[in-house]
This record gives structure tokens, C-alpha cells and sequence, in this order.
């Protein structure tokens, strides 16, 4: 004769015991997080009182200055010049970090046809301008993500900059369904550029 077992309970009953490691997990990942914020908070804090440090000593060397009466030294134009470089370098990482990337990636993706192989996406020199390398199997799939891109919002004035075929040799080497056409478009940003020169 086998046993029979009857659940009597009215409510299933949790073992609270098995999500001890789920929990004991994002506690981990959260004390983690902490400890790297803090150290970046230490790191800048440090960089922080590095430049008040020699604001303070500019400030004391001013005011020294102005109780003798004596000429500032002069900078010379290329201290000024170099000055000038950093604070664009600087300027340019903080805009790229506040430039939205997701949105523009987002919209390059549901722009482009399936049949396309997008091979490189790159910044320009000008702050607004960007440059799609990509393979395509015709010409009117180029022609379609071209006009794909001109009914964007977030892309602008998107020009064909040149258009190649594989070389018969190439084609027979991989014939493996790759596309025969490669191109370059150089496109513009709608949104406000991810960097300004200085």
C-alpha cells in the first residue's frame, strides 16, 4: 500500500531560506557600488582641493601683487594658447558625456534595413557631423537607408560619400550571402552636437 500525502495548508508556504543568496548577491553588488563611489568621490575630492590649493596661492600671490604695487608677470602667448587647448579638451569630454548616444544609436538601428551591414559609425572633426561605413547587397538598399535617414529626426543632411563593389575575386571568396556593395555616408545631428570648438 502507498502512502498518500495531503497539503492541509491553505496558503503555499515560502522558504524564505532560498532567496538568502539572492539577497546576500545584491547586498555585494550594492557594497561594491558604494566602495567604488566613494573612492571616485576621494579621487575628485583630492583633484578638488589640488585646484583650490592653487587658487588660493594665485589669490595670496594677487593680493601680495596689488599691496607692492607691482606688474603681474607676464604669461606668454603660448601658456595661453595651451590653457586655451585643455579647456577645449576638457569642455569637449564633458558635452560627449552629455550627449544623448542612446537616442542617436537607437534611431541609427531602427533606421537601418535589415539588409544592411553597418561596419563603422565615427565622430568628425566638425561637431555635428558623423560618418556610417557599411556593406549593402544593391543599391536600393543604400537608396532606402539613405531616405530612411532623411525622414529621421534625429539625422540630417545625409549624403552618399562613396560606393564600391567587391572585385569579382572578392565576390567568389565569399559567397557566403556577404554584400557585394560597401559605402560611406556622412550625416549630420539634429540635436545639438556632442562637442563645440573652442
Amino acid at each position: 500500500m502507498s502512502r498518500i500525502n495531503l497539503n492541509l495548508a491553505t496558503t503555499e508556504y515560502y522558504d524564505r531560506k532560498s532567496a538568502y543568496p539572492a539577497m546576500a548577491a545584491g547586498l555585494l553588488v550594492l557594497l561594491l557600488l558604494s566602495i567604488f563611489n566613494v573612492h571616485l568621490y576621494t579621487r575628485n575630492r583630492a583633484e578638488i582641493r589640488e585646484y583650490e590649493q592653487k587658487i588660493s596661492h594665485l589669490e595670496s600671490q594677487a593680493a601680495r601683487g596689488q599691496a607692492k604695487r607691482e606688474p603681474a608677470p607676464a604669461v606668454s602667448k603660448t601658456e595661453i594658447d595651451s590653457i586655451k587647448e585643455r579647456v577645449v579638451f576638457v569642455n569637449r569630454l564633458i558635452a560627449m558625456d552629455s550627449f544623448p548616444w542612446d537616442r542617436f544609436l537607437d534611431e541609427l538601428e531602427s533606421r537601418t534595413p535589415s539588409d544592411i551591414l553597418i561596419l563603422r559609425f565615427t565622430t568628425t572633426r566638425d561637431p555635428d557631423r558623423f560618418r556610417i561605413e557599411g556593406k549593402a547587397g544593391s543599391m536600393k538598399e543604400v537608396t532606402e537607408f539613405l531616405k530612411g535617414m532623411e525622414r529621421s529626426t534625429v539625422f540630417r543632411n545625409s549624403n552618399l560619400l562613396s560606393v564600391s563593389t567587391l572585385k569579382e575575386t572578392d565576390r567568389k571568396e565569399n559567397s557566403g550571402g556577404v554584400p557585394a556593395i560597401r559605402f560611406e555616408i556622412e550625416t549630420r545631428s539634429a540635436i545639438e552636437p556632442p562637442f563645440r570648438q573652442g
